[in-house]
């Protein structure tokens, strides 16, 4: 095999993918000009933009006044000693613990989503995004919300 010949066959590989890189991009950016039949992956599939709504964290903020706020400083629930204490847990983890243990004379007895609210009010307190949707007290949604430093802050940032 003569030596162009050998230069050429080897230069396939890497012409096949800068031709399939060109294609794609090529893709994406008819997808922005809104071409019929060719959508932008982020069009189709928008994460949603926090993990709460500000209402259920005012709510949240109410309840822990009126229910927390006589034995516990907030100090507990947000900065670092929040993020020191929650590392490597979940908002599901959170929800579990002041659920079965708080308050303290008569645990689990908070009212109807009192419990996800104030969870969302540790979540707003500690800078996580809030937006149009409410935490459920649902252990798949709540395992979702990663806590402690380094956690995503937004659900887009994930």
């Amino acid at each position: 095999m003569s030596a162009a010949r050998a230069k050429t066959l080897a230069d396939r590989p890497r012409s096949l993918l800068v031709a399939t890189v060109a294609g794609f991009l090529a893709m994406q950016s008819l997808a922005g000009f809104g071409y019929p039949g060719i959508e932008s992956h982020s069009e189709v599939d928008e994460p949603p933009s926090g993990y709460f709504s500000s209402e259920q964290a005012e709510r949240g903020r109410q309840s822990y006044e009126s229910a927390c706020g006589e034995c516990h400083s907030l100090t507990e629930f947000k900065g670092e000693d929040f993020e020191w204490r929650w590392r490597r847990q979940t908002a599901w983890d959170l929800f579990e613990v002041i659920t079965d243990t708080m308050p303290e004379d008569r645990p689990g007895k908070l009212p109807g989503n009192e419990y996800v609210d104030i969870v969302a009010y540790f979540l707003q307190l500690n800078e996580y995004a809030s937006g149009s949707r409410e935490l459920t007290p649902d252990e798949g949604a709540l395992s979702a919300v990663a806590l402690g430093a380094g956690a995503a802050k937004s659900p887009s940032s994930e």
